[in-house]
């Protein structure tokens, strides 16, 4: 255990000062009260005090006011409202129902995904943050199948991306120059026409999971071959890697050629080859393709050198942990070390009254989360499970 925990993430998570940070931008990925509201009610179905019931409830209470005087237009699992939904029905039987919330954000994650969807079939691109995990569809239909309330919209979305997995540039999820932030272009100029994101938070491996469930659950054999498609694509830059890894974003081929490939990605759940393998896992074939080039190197397992150094799910040690539990991949005993050094650390700061990231994507929210399931006997608690588990692993229930 690491001492302190529990009381120094409560001490910080209902500090005065931390909720206004996270009022002035509730759906903010790192600093909003989304997130605050995923790490609480993973402390809450950790430890089942009382006090994390409490703050839960009056979270969810802040989150409902804001949808009812602010127009929300994100639909993202981490930064809008299907994040929102996922948070209220996982919450259910915690804390007081609110059937009428969920009902309302239902139905504005079903009209975000038809201006989603509508926006994408007639752009010439894609924008990373319309169809990735974190941010866009595949997040959403994800969420969806997994729960089993609309499946309808969830295979909408799948059959969206099935059409997108055969187009060449400028299709097939690439993301026009006009869709990059400007000093995206300006730092690397090879982006000049664009781009194309691999990883899983916002790339073509989130994609690629999402087909490979549906794969699992259907008997039309379009989304497996969708799936290899893509698997073969980000197999290619694997190659080009020698095996390590793969790009942290590709740019656009020459005429009758392969897309370019930039420095290698951290070794991360969101950005890196940990993304992938976890995208492919419990698909013989997809394993099968992505494994015959994989090579792993010191990067992929030594935190300092693969740049996941730091605590949280995305792209941190703690995400690392939570994919080597829950779908299998691999584990080295330096990333929970580095861990229980990095809460440690926080524990003292926040005693000492220093301010800390507790953001639950990036921060120590989402990393005490994963301790706590690792460390105690109730094991991990359902919201994190939910979000690293895929068809081969089982479904949540709300």
């Amino acid at each position: 255990m690491v001492k302190g925990l529990t009381d120094a993430l409560y001490r910080d998570l209902s500090a005065p000062q931390r909720r206004k940070v996270t009022a002035s931008d509730p759906f903010d990925c790192d600093k909003g009260a989304l997130g605050d509201g995923f790490t609480m009610l993973a402390m809450l179905q950790t430890t089942d005090e009382e006090r994390w019931r409490d703050l839960l409830d009056e979270q969810i209470k802040g989150l409902a006011q804001v949808i009812r005087t602010r127009r929300i237009d994100h639909v993202g699992l981490t930064d809008g409202l299907t994040g929102l939904w996922m948070l209220l029905t996982m919450s259910e039987g915690y804390v007081r129902p609110r059937p009428g919330l969920v009902e309302a954000v239902s139905h504005q994650v079903n009209r975000l995904v038809d201006e989603g969807i509508h926006q994408i079939r007639t752009n010439g691109g894609e924008n990373r943050g319309d169809f990735g995990v974190g941010t866009g569809l595949a997040g959403v239909a994800l969420q969806l199948l997994r729960s089993g309330r609309d499946e309808r919209m969830a295979d909408r979305i799948c059959d969206l991306f099935l059409d997108l997995s055969s187009l060449e540039f400028p299709r097939g999820f690439w993301t026009p120059a006009s869709g990059l932030r400007p000093e995206e272009i300006e730092e690397r100029p090879e982006l000049s026409f664009g781009g194309r994101d691999l990883g899983y938070g916002m790339g073509l491996a989130g994609v690629l999971s999402l087909l490979r469930e549906k794969a699992q659950r259907s008997s039309c054999p379009r989304y497996q071959a969708a799936a290899v498609t893509i698997v073969r694509t980000i197999v290619e830059d694997v190659i080009a890697h020698g095996g390590r890894g793969i790009s942290g974003y590709q740019t656009p081929p020459p005429v009758a050629g392969r897309p370019g490939v930039s420095t290698r990605a951290p070794q991360t759940w969101s950005r890196g080859l940990p993304g992938v393998e976890f995208a492919v896992a419990g698909n013989a074939a997809l394993t099968a393709e992505l494994y015959s080039v994989v090579s792993y190197g010191e990067d992929y397992v030594d935190p300092t050198v693969g740049g996941f150094d730091v605590p949280g799910l995305r792209n941190g040690v703690a995400g690392r942990l939570l994919l080597a539990d829950q779908a299998g991949l691999h584990e080295d005993p330096r990333w929970e070390e580095l861990l229980v050094e990095r809460l440690t650390d926080y524990v003292a700061r926040s005693e000492a009254g220093e301010l800390t990231d507790v953001g639950f994507w990036a921060g120590v929210g989402g990393a005490a989360a994963v301790w706590s399931g690792r460390s105690t006997s109730r094991g991990y608690a359902p919201v994190l499970t939910a979000l690293a588990v895929n068809g081969s692993c089982g479904a949540f229930a709300v």
